[in-house]
């Protein structure tokens, strides 16, 4: 989350799938255009993440549930630390290394941005589940990374046919 996005009055709910270009059409039923675009994640073949606002994590979470979302577990924190270099940095190629504990589990990812210029943010992501986080926070720190930012949110993952939810 971008700390300009902190102040937001609303409930962001991420959407991460595979898109190729995106195309929407409103059927005479009265689909929102949020409503839309999650139907049409679901058919999607590249990573692409949409933040959508909601007056509340409850109306996300209902408007998910009306288009077919199943939820993929219970609301969870997450502690994320994005790491990044004094030289040569990551962020200003738009890449980024997140290191995100959940519970027991932690992940690393590496994202870098493919298309610029665009409504959404399309990314090339990789992610590995690493089992010895302080180790790797050492292997990081010796060769030159540091923690550039960290942020903390609570997320329910919810999912529709080839599309992941956080809210």
């Amino acid at each position: 989350r971008h700390p300009s996005q902190n102040d937001r009055r609303s409930c962001p709910m991420a959407l991460t799938a595979p898109i190729p270009v995106m195309t929407m059409r409103l059927d005479k039923g009265g689909l929102r255009p949020a409503d839309a675009i999650i139907r049409a994640m679901s058919g999607s073949s590249e990573e692409m993440e949409v933040k959508l606002p909601f007056s509340s994590a409850a109306e996300a979470l209902a408007r998910l549930g009306n288009a077919g979302a199943v939820a993929c577990g219970a609301r969870t924190f997450a502690d994320n630390a994005l790491w990044d270099r004094e030289v040569d940095p990551l962020s200003t190629s738009g890449r980024m290394l997140r290191l995100r504990r959940v519970g027991s589990r932690t992940v690393l990812t590496f994202k870098r941005r493919i298309l610029e210029d665009t409504r959404y943010k399309v990314c090339e992501e990789h992610e590995t589940e690493i089992e010895d986080p302080a180790a790797l926070e050492g292997l990081l720190r010796g060769v030159g990374f540091r923690v550039a930012y960290r942020y903390q949110m609570y997320r329910t993952l919810m999912a529709l046919p080839g599309v992941q939810v956080a809210v």
